[in-house]
């Protein structure tokens, strides 16, 4: 037979380890010092085409322009809905969930964004979004995207 304190060490040794392995797999897995909180992952996919002249600009304008305010509308809803929801998630949690699948399965059969002809909807947001765009777009980019068009215009001409 082991003495009891030998098992008793043999235990705490294996005990450590372990926590040393998870405190290692933390530290791997663990994000960097900065992260980009406010940027979803496909809007990085967009990073290489900064170069060009205004995509940063437009890629800013994006990121204002439509991912704030929903963001914003998230948060809001979120603020007013959790003094309701949440005394009635504590007492019925399974009624709760069975609501809102029964909600889901409803918009999906209705499809309520079908209701909506195309044209209203890009009329109503074609002009919020191009002034967003406008006005944040750099004149000077403008500029230079003008001059190197013209540029390229000129040098493709035959001399006559």
């Amino acid at each position: 037979m082991t003495d009891p304190s030998t098992a008793a060490s043999l235990a705490n040794e294996r005990l450590a380890r372990s926590r040393d392995s998870l405190r290692q797999a933390i530290r791997a897995d663990r994000v960097p010092a900065t992260p980009d909180v406010g940027t979803p992952n496909w809007f990085k996919g967009f990073d290489g085409l900064k170069a060009l002249p205004g995509f940063d600009a437009l890629l800013t304008a994006l990121r204002i322009g439509w991912l704030q305010p929903l963001r914003q509308a998230g948060v809001t809803l979120s603020d007013v809905a959790t003094p309701l929801l949440k005394p009635l998630a504590q007492r019925y949690p399974l009624a709760l969930a069975l609501g809102g699948v029964a909600i889901g399965a409803i918009l999906v059969k209705l499809k309520p964004w079908r209701w909506l002809p195309a044209a209203a909807i890009v009329s109503s947001l074609a002009p919020q979004a191009l002034g967003k765009i406008v006005s944040a777009l750099p004149v000077q980019s403008w500029l230079v995207s003008a001059v190197r068009s013209i540029r390229v215009k000129n040098q493709n001409k035959p001399r006559v």
